[in-house]
């Protein structure tokens, strides 16, 4: 059999959450995080860990005064270690919110609720010189800790924030990082404090480009993987809608803290009225927490007749059942033949030949 090339990425936001309680780390990033590459090890798959550099920052401004955040940061440190060895890239994550972060003492937990500063462009330049620097070099040192030879290549915004490109472009220059990760195919948001506009992305999975990320120039410094969104079957809809409040019913589980759900697509495990799953379509980004045995077919028939596929996911917001169905769903392409490309800094050189 013939076996089909799919490039495929996977990426993880690694990342606490928004607002007055952002969750422990050992919750919210390290026990899931370690359950992933667990996963990911099984499959024999690559991943790249976009790893929110403006919290170690803070953990090591806040370590000074807190053995709590020393032992958070040490946490962190050996989970990179971890990722590293096995074989998983470490990607630049940056939220400018986190210099507006106050620490309680008490829960562990940080404050991350004033989100006035949570897209680069509210930043004067010397906040974003300050913030592109300080997280640049903390991750990075970290990085040379376990393994010196290591280039960080990939960068993503936070909340996927990358517009205007002109206001990261000498940073991800200065640091020699080529590959960007925040466009999010067809969506758009548009809040007080954090906005985009991707509706105008090339019809190019992954190109490059220059000085604005939906503008495709051969002559640029910089690759764009964009991320991929797909349409539910109808009979996925209405089964997805009534799973959605069964298990909302059942488990009665809260977050450790409260993150923001923009509405930059129909994401079908929002709750919704029945009428409204008939009368509009509802798109979701690929991602393994909105996996669900209901909508399990619907990722497997896209999976499967996609050459290019990436899912952007949340360590905090997966819980092991999707897990079990992401890997049932990742072996079942290898099972039909798919040869899985994770090698994304050669697609390009590829694609020119």
């Amino acid at each position: 059999m013939k076996k089909r090339n799919k490039k495929i990425l996977f990426t993880f936001d690694y990342e606490l959450f928004l607002g007055k309680n952002s969750g422990d780390v050992l919750n919210t990033i390290i026990t899931p995080t370690n359950k992933i590459l667990s996963t990911l090890s099984k499959l024999n798959s690559r991943a790249i860990f976009f790893v929110d550099a403006t919290y170690i920052t803070s953990l090591i401004d806040y370590a000074k005064l807190h053995k709590k955040c020393q032992s958070d940061l040490l946490y962190i440190e050996n989970q990179i270690a971890a990722i590293l060895d096995g074989n998983h890239d470490i990607g630049l994550h940056i939220h400018p919110h986190w210099l507006d972060a106050t620490y309680n003492s008490d829960s562990g937990c940080w404050d991350l609720s004033e989100d006035k500063k949570y897209a680069a462009d509210s930043l004067s330049k010397e906040e974003l010189d300050q913030i592109f620097h300080a997280s640049f070099n903390a991750l990075n040192s970290l990085i040379k800790n376990h393994r010196p030879g290591y280039k960080i290549n990939a960068f993503r915004a936070g909340g996927l924030c990358v517009q205007p490109f002109n206001l990261f472009h000498p940073y991800l220059h200065a640091f020699k990082i080529r590959n960007e990760f925040s466009v999010l195919r067809n969506a758009e948001l548009n809040m007080i404090h954090y906005k985009f506009n991707f509706k105008a992305v090339p019809k190019a999975d992954f190109y490059i480009f220059k000085e604005d990320v939906l503008i495709p120039d051969e002559e640029g410094d910089y690759v764009e993987y964009s991320i991929n969104k797909f349409s539910l079957s109808f009979l996925a809809k209405i089964l997805n809608s009534f799973y959605f409040r069964l298990s909302n019913l059942l488990l009665k589980t809260k977050n450790q803290g409260v993150g923001i759900v923009p509405n930059i697509d129909n994401n079908t495990n929002q709750k919704r009225s029945l009428l409204m799953y008939i009368k509009k379509p509802a798109t979701e980004t690929l991602s393994i927490e909105n996996i669900n045995i209901t909508k399990f077919f619907s990722y497997l028939f896209y999976l499967k007749n996609s050459s290019y596929i990436h899912f952007i996911s949340h360590p905090k917001l997966i819980r092991p059942g999707q897990l079990l169905l992401f890997y049932f769903l990742i072996s079942i392409l290898k099972i039909f033949g798919s040869d899985l490309n994770y090698d994304y800094e050669k697609w390009i050189e590829l694609k020119k030949k």
